[in-house]
């Protein structure tokens, strides 16, 4: 990985962790109260963010070969997998930190894995501008 990618992946980890996170509080506080810290959606979702990089990166080097021969919907189960399999944590996660029902748990991880896909996007299709703006363009 070279030095520009590994800016372009740090900078996403971070913008991805800190809206959604507050996202994630907004939320939390509208439907469930004053009991919800912005300190356990921070944690929930650096939490998510760390397995779904892990799980992106695995699936990037180890699945795709694999998988790319299928056209679209490999790169569809490619980028989709790993996200379920966040989504199902989100939900574990936000129900034991906000203590709610599994219902509102869905509803609110399927929000913030749309936002997080969304500001990833961005950044993807972004990432060659940011990078000729420091400087780092190839």
């Amino acid at each position: 990985m070279q030095f520009a990618e590994l800016i372009i992946l740090g900078l996403s980890f971070l913008v991805i962790w800190l809206v959604t996170s507050f996202i994630l509080w907004i939320v939390g506080r509208i439907a469930w109260g004053k009991d919800v810290q912005y300190t356990d959606a921070l944690l929930i979702i650096l939490i998510g963010n760390i397995i779904n990089f892990i799980l992106l990166y695995f699936f990037q080097y180890f699945i795709e070969p694999y998988l790319l021969p299928l056209g679209l919907i490999g790169v569809i189960l490619i980028i989709s997998i790993p996200w379920l399999i966040v989504l199902v944590g989100y939900i574990f996660l936000i129900m034991k930190f906000f203590d709610t029902e599994i219902l509102g748990a869905i509803g609110v991880g399927l929000l913030v894995v749309m936002i997080s896909i969304a500001i990833g996007v961005i950044f993807v299709a972004y990432g060659l501008i940011l990078l000729a703006l420091l400087g780092l363009a190839p």
